[in-house]
C-alpha cells in the first residue's frame, strides 16, 4: 500500500514541477552515482515508518505514516536566492492538512518543514520533509 501513497505524492510533485518547468530526478542515486542535472531540480524519496494496526478485529484499518522528502537542488556556485525561493514555494505547495489520492488510497499531509542544506561537489540540496499519514483497510 505504500506504493499508492508514494504515487499520490509523486503526482502532486510532478504536477507542481511540470507547471514550473523544473525537472525531477525520480530515481536519483539508483546506480550509486549522482545524476548530471545542471540547474535547479527536485529529487524525492519515500521513507515509510512501521505500519500500526488501528482496531483489534480483522476489519480494522492500518495506519501508514512516514516521510516524503523532496530535495530542492541547485548547482554549487549559483546564487542562493532562486533555490531558497523554490524551497519556500514547495513549503507552500504541500500544506498541512491537504489530502492526495491514488488508487483508492487517500493520504493526508500532517506537517512540512525544511532542513539545513546539504553540500556535495556539484550541488546544494535543501531537504523539505513532508510527514504523511494514511489509513488503509485490511
Amino acid at each position: 500500500m505504500a506504493r499508492q501513497i508514494e504515487q499520490a505524492l509523486n503526482q502532486k510533485l510532478n504536477t507542481y514541477a511540470a507547471g514550473k518547468a523544473i525537472p525531477v530526478e525520480w530515481n536519483f542515486y539508483n546506480d550509486g552515482t549522482e545524476p548530471v542535472i545542471s540547474g535547479l531540480h527536485f529529487r524525492q524519496n519515500l521513507l515509510p515508518a512501521e505500519t500500526v494496526v488501528v482496531g483489534i478485529e480483522n476489519t480494522g484499518a492500518n495506519q501508514h505514516q512516514g516521510v516524503y522528502q523532496v530535495m530542492v537542488c541547485g548547482k554549487i556556485g549559483e546564487p542562493a536566492g532562486p533555490l531558497k525561493d523554490e524551497v519556500d514555494a514547495v513549503l507552500a505547495e504541500f500544506k498541512r492538512g491537504q489530502t492526495v489520492s491514488y488508487g483508492g488510497v487517500t493520504t493526508k499531509i500532517e506537517s512540512i518543514y525544511e532542513s539545513q542544506p546539504l553540500y556535495s561537489e556539484a550541488y546544494v540540496k535543501i531537504p523539505v520533509t513532508i510527514n504523511y499519514k494514511s489509513f488503509i483497510g485490511n
